[in-house]
C-alpha cells in the first residue's frame, strides 16, 4: 500500500518516523509538503501568500504519486489548512483520509466530525497507522483498534491508545530522504534522542499527552547513546553543517550526557544546537556541551514572575538560577536564546517590563517573545478563567493562524515595549533601564513581531559580529527560494499544457 504523508511549513520528525516504520513493514510512502510560502511565522507577507498557494502543486503531486491513503500530520496552527487540502484531494481523487498529530490527539471527537476526515489516530502513530493500512488493504478495518477514532451511524466513536513504545532503539531511523528529496536548503540535521518530557507545563502539549498515557507506560523514554551516534553518522552523508537536537530539554540525564558527549565529539563533531531547561545548566553540563561543539542553546524562561511560573506554569526554578545559567553559558561563548510568553493569566505590562529589566542585567543573545495561544484542552485555559462556552469555542476552532494572543499580536503598546529587545543588542544596560523607567519605548514603532525578530537577528548577527545566531533564520529564506522556484516551474508547465483557453 502507498501512503502519502502530508505536512507543512517545517521538517517533521514525526512524519519521517512514520515513513520509516511503514517502509520497514513493506509499504511505500511519499511526501506532500506545503512550505507555507510567505505565510509562515518568519516570512509572513499576507498580500503575496495567496499568489504562492501550493494547493494546485500538491494536487498534481498526488496525481503523480497515486497513493492509496492520505495521512495528515496536523498541529492546531495548520488545522484549517489541513481540512481545506484534505477536502480538495478527497474530492478530486476519492482517497481515504486519516488525521494524526497533536491537534487531533487533543480533540479527536471534534476532528472526526469533519467530512473529509475518515479516521483519526491519537498519540504515537507508528503501530496504529501500520494497523490501519493493513485494515484498508484487506478491506477489514477494526473499529476497536487502539488509538483509532472514526464515525458510526454519524456519531464519533473512539478507543484509548495502546501502550507507549518502550524500546525506542527498536524503531528504524527516521526517513530523512522523504523530506530532503522534496525540500532543498536544509543545512542542519534534526534528531531527537528521547520521547516525552519530564515536565508537564500547563501551556504545553506534553501536559495533554501525560494525561492521555497515564497508566500506559513510562511517558519519558530515551534512546541509547550508541543508537543516536549511529544515526548521526549519516548526517555527514547528507552534507549537513550542523546538528539540531529537537528534544524539549536535551540535558535530561547527566550520566547519559557524560557517555554521549565524548562519542559525539569523536565520531560526529558537527556544531550543534539544543533546547535546555534552566535547572539543567551547571558547570559540568556546560563543559560537556562545549566538548560537543555546541554553538547555541535555547532556554525556555517564559516569565520572570516566579509566582506565575510556579503556580500557573508548573515550572520550578528561581530567577537567580536563570541569571546563573545565562552567565555560565556566555562565559563559555555558547550563544543563549531565551523564550518569553506574554499574555499569561494575571500578568500585565508591569511584568513584561520587569522581565526586560532583568535582561538588561543578564543579557542573552536573543529574546523570543511569544504571545500565549490557548490551544484546546490545555490546563492553562482553565487557569485563565475561561467559561465553558469559551473552552468549547477553542475546541471547535478551525481557522489556521500562527502563535498569537487571542488572534492578535497584542496591543500597540506591547509591540512597542517588545522593541526594547532590539535595543538590548547595542545600548548599555543603564540606558535600556532608563528607557523602561521613563516609558520612552512609547516613542518606538509598533513593529510586527515577525519583522522585529528578523531585525533583532540581523542586529545581533551582523552589527555585533555574532554570525552564528544568523543560522536561526538563514535556512528558512533559502528553503523559501527553492520552494518558490519549484512553484514557478510548476505554474509554467501548467500554463503550457492547459487547453481551456
Amino acid at each position: 500500500m502507498k501512503v502519502a504523508l502530508v505536512c507543512a511549513n517545517e521538517e517533521s520528525l514525526g512524519v519521517e518516523y512514520l515513513s520509516a516504520y511503514l517502509k520497514s513493514h513493506g509499504h511505500e510512502t511519499c511526501l506532500l509538503f506545503d512550505p507555507f510560502l510567505l505565510s509562515g511565522n518568519v516570512l509572513n507577507v499576507p498580500f503575496a501568500a495567496s499568489v504562492c498557494d501550493y494547493t494546485d502543486y500538491l494536487a498534481d503531486r498526488c496525481r503523480e504519486e497515486s497513493p492509496d491513503l492520505l495521512a495528515f500530520s496536523v498541529i492546531t496552527d495548520q488545522y484549517g489548512w489541513a481540512l481545506e487540502l484534505a477536502a480538495r484531494l478527497k474530492r478530486q481523487f476519492n482517497l481515504p483520509v486519516v488525521f494524526g498529530g497533536i491537534h487531533p490527539t487533543s480533540v479527536p471527537q471534534y476532528v472526526i466530525r469533519h467530512e473529509p476526515v475518515d479516521f483519526v489516530i491519537t498519540g504515537e502513530g507508528e503501530e496504529a497507522l501500520l494497523e490501519l493500512t493493513w485494515g484498508l488493504e484487506t478491506g477489514r478495518v477494526d473499529a476497536s483498534m487502539p488509538n483509532l477514532w472514526t464515525t458510526w451511524n454519524g456519531k464519533p466513536v473512539g478507543n484509548p491508545p495502546r501502550d507507549l513504545i518502550k524500546d525506542l532503539d527498536s524503531l528504524p531511523f527516521p526517513d530523512k530522504d522523504l523530506f530532503y528529496r522534496e525540500v532543498r536548503g536544509v543545512s542542519s540535521y534534526t534528531v531527537i534522542v528521547s520521547r516525552g518530557c519530564l515536565n508537564a507545563c500547563s501551556y504545553c502539549h506534553h501536559s495533554i499527552l501525560h494525561r492521555l498515557y497515564e497508566g500506559r507506560g513510562q511517558y519519558f523514554r530515551c534512546r541509547s547513546v550508541q543508537n543516536v551516534i549511529d544515526e548521526l553518522r549519516t548526517a555527514k552523508l547528507y552534507g549537513m553543517r550542523g546538528v539540531t537536537f529537537d528534544d524539549s530539554s536535551f540535558i535530561f540525564d547527566m550520566d547519559w550526557l557524560r557517555e554521549f558527549a565524548p562519542l559525539y565529539a569523536e565520531q560526529v563533531g558537527l556544531p550543534c544546537f539544543c533546547w535546555v531547561y534552566p535547572s539543567s545548566i551547571t558547570c559540568e553540563s556546560v563543559d560537556l556541551l562545549c566538548l560537543m561543539n555546541c554553538q547555541c542553546v535555547n532556554m525556555g524562561v517564559q516569565t520572570m514572575n516566579e509566582r506565575t511560573r510556579r503556580n500557573y506554569l508548573h515550572r520550578f526554578y528561581s530567577n537567580d538560577l536563570v541569571a546563573q545559567s545565562i552567565s555560565l553559558l556566555r562565559q563559555r561563548e555558547i550563544l543563549v536564546l531565551v523564550d518569553q510568553i506574554w499574555g499569561l493569566p494575571g500578568e500585565g505590562i508591569e511584568d513584561y517590563t520587569e522581565s526586560l529589566y532583568f535582561y538588561s542585567y543578564h543579557r542573552p543573545d536573543k529574546i523570543f517573545i511569544f504571545y500565549l495561544r490557548h490551544y484546546p484542552e490545555l490546563e492553562i485555559n482553565q487557569q485563565a478563567g475561561f467559561s465553558e462556552t469559551k473552552l468549547e469555542a477553542i475546541r471547535q476552532e478551525i481557522a489556521s493562524r500562527p502563535f498569537s494572543l487571542d488572534g492578535d499580536y497584542g496591543t500597540a503598546e506591547l509591540r512597542r515595549l517588545q522593541c526594547v529587545t532590539l535595543l538590548l543588542h547595542f545600548l548599555p544596560g543603564y540606558v535600556v533601564r532608563l528607557v523602561l523607567r521613563w516609558r520612552l519605548y512609547r516613542l518606538l514603532p509598533a513593529v510586527n513581531p515577525t519583522g522585529l525578530s528578523v531585525l533583532s537577528t540581523l542586529f545581533k548577527g551582523i552589527l555585533m559580529g555574532k554570525w552564528r545566531i544568523c543560522s536561526v533564520i538563514s535556512r528558512r529564506p533559502l528553503k523559501h527560494v527553492h520552494a518558490l522556484r519549484k512553484l514557478v516551474t510548476f505554474k509554467i508547465r501548467q500554463g503550457l499544457t492547459r487547453t481551456d483557453y
